[in-house]
């Protein structure tokens, strides 16, 4: 993905987001393979700290590294192993296992919700985390050639408005990631 431009043009298109975070804000990055998303989302709030949570402990450290990379003080990120079917359950690799509800001023996920057992779970207990007046970040990957079976976006954008979120569909706008990549923002009322 990085030779391809793709992590570069995912962390581009999170940049351009209008978010207004807190300047202390607490983001998790569930299912944050590189960190890409979580690490760019820093730079929306000078004094952010970050939850990186993914099922490889090999894509963290690669977190890690890219963090390091980037001259984020290593006291801002925190790094746990988590499945997305259970993105609250954390064994974690520094710092802290449990994950609180209402706890994160964003709360973003790639395209992983497609490999939860339970998708709808899965959105629901990632939503769950997010604190009033926060947002959700969903990326969804709309490329057939990625073999696993997504949730429909429109059936998502239901899903989180249940929970009282008001949903505004992105397009990415970054080449090469708006080739096969649309994002959902959600900030809960």
């Amino acid at each position: 993905m990085k030779l391809l431009g793709f992590e570069r043009s995912i962390a581009d298109a999170v940049s351009q987001l209008d978010l207004r975070l807190p300047p202390e804000a607490s983001i998790l990055d569930a299912g944050c393979g590189t960190g890409v998303i979580g690490l760019a989302l820093m730079r929306h709030s000078a004094r952010s700290t970050l939850v990186a949570t993914d099922m490889s402990p090999e894509l963290l450290q690669h977190a890690k590294r890219n963090a390091a990379a980037q001259g984020i003080d290593e006291r801002r990120v925190r790094l746990g192993v988590s499945d997305i079917s259970r993105p609250g359950v954390v064994a974690p690799v520094e710092g802290s296992g449990t994950l609180p509800i209402e706890a994160f001023d964003v709360v973003a996920t790639g395209a992983v919700i497609g490999y939860a057992r339970d998708q709808e779970d899965a959105l629901h207990a990632l939503l769950d985390l997010v604190k009033t007046d926060g947002c959700f970040l969903a990326g969804r990957l709309t490329s057939r050639r990625y073999r696993y079976s997504s949730m429909p976006l429109s059936r998502m954008e239901r899903v989180i408005e249940r929970k009282g979120f008001d949903v505004t569909r992105m397009p990415v706008k970054t080449f090469p990631a708006r080739l096969t990549r649309t994002c959902l923002v959600a900030r809960r009322g």
